[in-house]
């Protein structure tokens, strides 16, 4: 895997661009929003899939991180 990073890196600094630091907050701002909603589609389809079980339907290949 760090050979493969090591190419990437290799082949990209041709492409880089100097980003501004308001470009770069609005980024990381961007950034975050969207781990919010991430987050809470991911706590929602947990209270679903709890919700399920407790009902005694089986839910298959649901795999979801830990917190």
């Amino acid at each position: 895997m760090s050979k493969t990073r090591f190419k990437l890196f290799q082949e990209t600094p041709r492409r880089l661009q100097i980003i501004k630091n308001d470009e770069y907050e609005d980024i990381i701002s961007n950034l975050r929003l969207e781990n919010t909603k991430l987050r809470r589609i991911i706590k929602d389809i947990r209270d679903i899939t709890n919700q399920l079980h407790h009902d005694n339907i089986i839910v298959g290949n649901i795999i979801l991180g830990k917190k």
